[in-house]
């Protein structure tokens, strides 16, 4: 494939397969789940495996040969729904009790187990696929043991759906405060002299590193309050709850959507 290239995997119409870079690949779900495959020189990393309803196996397969390291960047279901087709994952440590409970929407019939065993990856760590070292940053936000991964040779920062340019859950059952989401945030910025673009959770492109100030931004708003115009009100889960906007995907008004007993 060349980069830029985009063709439809030929076992699920669902699946797109699209090139980014000369390493990266992101695999579209049509079904609302993004994921990515980065090739080292001896080995691939493989992040997140969107809901499971094919073989994820196979799907990584048709990309590279290379040995996998599978990593989740949180524990929701659209992000580790194919673990099971693989001998093992790495996560962190405060995703374990969803990753173990977790139900996954493409729990399958033909025997592959629902989730791999995971193993925990902590801040620092990395992971060695030869010609690079992916680097490992937690952030606690849209769930507390989410994991950035930091690709200094491609200068890309996988984000899962800890920064997006659409939406930004921050009201799940085990989001953490607004307040814990701008230190996250910030903590990210540290790390801004490493990567020029975002690889996010539910993007179909790389995706503009904007989007962390603008989060921020959008953090300072809603624990301040003001100004008015930058809130609203959403219906997303069977519930109405409070949003902040903020510039995002093709300068559109993204929201960070957020529970009131958060705000602090």
């Amino acid at each position: 494939m060349n980069i830029n290239e985009k063709i439809r995997y030929e076992k699920d119409e669902h699946l797109t397969i699209l090139r980014v870079t000369e390493s990266a690949y992101l695999i579209e779900d049509d079904r609302n789940a993004t994921a990515y495959v980065v090739t080292g020189t001896q080995r691939a990393l493989v992040v997140d495996t969107c809901f499971g309803y094919e073989n994820y196996a196979e799907v990584v397969a048709s990309i590279t040969d290379l040995p996998t390291i599978v990593v989740n960047t949180h524990a929701h279901g659209d992000h580790c729904g194919g673990n099971g087709y693989f001998e093992k994952s790495y996560i962190g440590e405060a995703e374990l009790p969803q990753y173990e409970n977790a139900t996954r929407p493409g729990a399958r019939t033909d025997g592959a187990p629902a989730a791999c065993p995971a193993e925990v990856l902590h801040e620092g760590d990395t992971i060695d696929l030869g010609d690079r070292k992916i680097e490992v940053i937690h952030f606690a936000g849209h769930t507390p043991g989410a994991l950035c991964l930091l690709d200094r040779k491609e200068r890309i920062l996988y984000t899962g759906d800890s920064i997006l340019g659409r939406t930004v859950y921050l009201f799940m059952q085990n989001s953490v405060s607004v307040s814990e989401m701008k230190k996250s945030l910030l903590h990210i910025k540290e790390f801004s002299d490493g990567f020029d673009q975002l690889a996010t959770g539910h993007g179909r492109t790389l995706d503009p590193v904007t989007y962390i100030d603008a989060l921020i931004d959008a953090c300072d708003t809603i624990l301040a309050g003001a100004p008015a115009d930058r809130f609203g009100t959403i219906e997303v889960h069977g519930m109405t709850l409070p949003c902040c906007y903020y510039p995002g995907e093709n300068d559109m008004q993204a929201t960070l959507i957020y529970r009131e007993d958060l705000v602090r």
